[in-house]
């Protein structure tokens, strides 16, 4: 009977023994998230010293995998007893031609994109800026129905498995996605490509020529430098519900930044182009988020809530029945996040009332109250008050996002 024991030497714990390389940025990035590539196990077998190492070219449509370990068991047929076969565990998440495995493959393809930056943002770009680190970013939008942009996506949209807990990767043939692009327009920085007949010139007998070639050297590096790629920074899908009064639904399901780029001011520009290219379509009448994180919530309320302010504040008085029913139509929000919106309303101008401030709070505390009683049942809700303080808390968070675009 084999009473083989697996040695702690080969034992090594994820996500630490993986490292994620994004240009423009160099420095490795630590997943958050492996078990979907790796299983459930928060470990790896047969190997020592165990370091996983994946470098995306800039648009990341290319990555190349690179293995590192001391020493590693063999593979065997006894699976206990065999190291992991990690490439082909993470090769199914990729597609076609995409996952490289040699670095001459990997070179090739990022100097490529690099110095002849034919790659462009799928579909038509909605809005190019700069932020506060003079970054200059582009926002586009396009449809999976597209082939091109369906085929891009088939080789990124894996990323999100890595810093989204639980998240299932999406049908790139259902025609009715939607996906919302944010890239950074990086300067190259590679030497120009100067052929050695150029360079080795006799500077004895053709000192006129060198000078000639040096000029043009400069020339050419000063026209490569100037050249610019797109870095791939974010994405975000969004799925379409057609209703059968020939109106539409749409729904926001990945929102993802890449870590180097998770700024709040990013996720802000972003949410708000989509908003603003979502309100131009008649049929849609519903933008809504799927289980959205906190920080996305957040975000996603103060905007709303800043629009019922600035509805209001030309209507100069509080909010009717009428005035909620047409900012639900016109803004595309659904009943629980215009709630929502109105509370945030009533603490804000609490704040600026001071005969009537405290009657304003026991409004927008009395709204949530009612908001929470209709989404949770009593045994969900065991203490009221601590949920009311929580959510009063999160919306004064909101409150100070709104005061800091004002300013």
């Amino acid at each position: 009977m084999n009473n083989f024991q697996q040695p702690p030497l080969f034992l090594n714990y994820l996500p630490g023994c993986v490292q994620l390389v994004f240009p423009p940025n160099e420095k490795p990035i630590t997943p958050k998230y492996t078990h979907q590539f790796f299983g459930p196990t928060p470990t790896i077998f047969g190997y020592t010293q165990l370091r996983i190492i994946l470098r995306y070219t800039p648009s990341l449509k290319h990555c190349f995998y690179k293995l590192t370990a001391e020493s590693m068991l063999p593979f065997t047929d006894q699976t206990d007893h065999s190291r992991a076969n990690l490439k082909k565990m993470l090769k199914q998440y990729f597609a076609p031609n995409s996952f490289l495995t040699t670095e001459k493959s990997y070179n090739s393809k990022e100097i490529n994109e690099m110095t002849n930056p034919t790659f462009t943002a799928p579909g038509k770009i909605l809005e190019q800026f700069t932020d506060l680190k003079d970054r200059k970013f582009i926002i586009s939008h396009s449809r999976l129905k597209d082939l091109n942009t369906q085929s891009y996506f088939k080789k990124i949209q894996h990323i999100s498995i890595w810093f989204v807990d639980g998240i299932s990767l999406i049908n790139v043939e259902d025609p009715n996605w939607h996906v919302f692009f944010l890239f950074e327009k990086v300067t190259a920085n590679i030497e120009p490509n100067v052929s050695n007949d150029k360079q080795n010139v006799n500077n004895e007998n053709e000192k006129e020529k060198e000078k000639e070639i040096q000029m043009e050297i400069e020339q050419e590096q000063e026209k490569e430098q100037k050249k610019e790629y797109l870095v791939l920074a974010g994405f975000v899908t969004v799925y379409r519900f057609s209703l059968n009064n020939e109106k539409q639904k749409m729904r926001i399901s990945h929102f993802l930044l890449l870590p180097h780029y998770e700024y709040s001011s990013l996720k802000l520009k972003l949410l708000q182009t989509m908003n603003k290219y979502i309100l131009t379509k008649p049929k849609v009448i519903e933008f809504n988020v799927e289980d959205p994180l906190m920080d996305l919530q957040l975000l996603r309320n103060a905007i709303d809530a800043s629009r019922v302010i600035d509805y209001q504040t030309k209507k100069s008085r509080e909010p009717t029945k009428e005035d909620l029913l047409e900012i639900r139509k016109l803004y595309k929000m659904n009943l629980r996040q215009t709630r929502i919106a109105l509370e945030i309303f009533y603490l804000l101008i609490a704040g600026t009332d001071n005969q009537n401030g405290s009657q304003k709070i026991e409004i927008a505390r009395k709204l949530m109250k009612n908001r929470l009683n209709q989404e949770f049942d009593e045994k969900m809700i065991l203490n009221m008050n601590n949920r009311i303080k929580f959510e009063e808390k999160n919306h004064l968070q909101a409150i100070e996002l709104i005061k800091s675009w004002k300013n």
